[in-house]
């Protein structure tokens, strides 16, 4: 016998949708003003190298970051979103871990190349699920949160990323990530998703969300 739809299995993975894309949006803008304040720890732990070199360690993922956003969408909307989101998500931990281990700046700037090309594909692929598992009549109210999650989670980079410093050591701050990015990709896996919802409308929605990211990533690789 064909079973009907469930409302309230829906909600319930549209709760943890969202909650896993928030999440994955948290990560993501923390790495984006979190560094500031570890730059001089860094430029210790590099000390031979040049301020112009060190300063890559930052604009390489800001900038490829801005610059791979709105490619990655289209990408996203032209392929499954989930298995986009898994390889975002895979890039972006597995390059945490890259991070934290490296032996010398040259290291560090490589892996926050790919650690941005990582978030550009994270973040459109994450909405995209967000905008997939709810009703059309939520899409503003659940995008509003998921993009105050990303507002948020930038506004305490800073904070957060003094009291690891203070803590522990900067390396930390890219250790941390790898439990959150793990639970991320096992959540994920764990539910079951509708199919992708790419209408014209719904992606002309998740491109002006997307787009509204941009001039804060601005502001963000300017202060450097």
């Amino acid at each position: 016998m064909h079973r009907r739809h469930d409302p309230a299995t829906s909600a319930r993975r549209g709760r943890l949708t969202l909650g896993i894309a928030g999440l994955a949006a948290m990560v993501t803008y923390l790495d984006t003003t979190f560094l500031f304040v570890a730059f001089p720890d860094i430029t210790n732990s590099f000390g031979d190298s040049s301020t112009l070199t060190l300063s890559w360690v930052l604009n390489a993922y800001t900038i490829i970051f801005a610059a791979l956003l709105v490619p990655a969408g289209k990408l996203a909307d032209r392929l499954v979103h989930r298995r986009t989101f898994l390889v975002g998500s895979t890039t972006f931990t597995f390059e945490s871990m890259g991070c934290s281990l490296a032996p010398n700046v040259e290291w560090l700037i490589v892996v926050r190349v790919f650690r941005g090309t990582g978030a550009a594909i994270l973040i459109p692929a994450s909405l995209a699920l967000v905008m997939a598992a709810f009703p059309r009549e939520k899409l503003p109210q659940v995008v509003a949160i998921w993009g105050a999650i990303g507002a948020l989670s930038a506004a305490l980079g800073p904070s957060l990323g003094a009291l690891i410093v203070d803590t522990l050591d900067w390396r930390w701050a890219f250790f941390l990530n790898l439990p959150i990015g793990v639970v991320t990709l096992t959540m994920e896996l764990r539910i079951k998703k509708p199919v992708n919802h790419s209408s014209h409308e719904l992606i002309w929605l998740r491109e002006r969300a997307t787009f509204k990211t941009l001039p804060s990533l601005g502001k963000c690789n300017s202060a450097t």
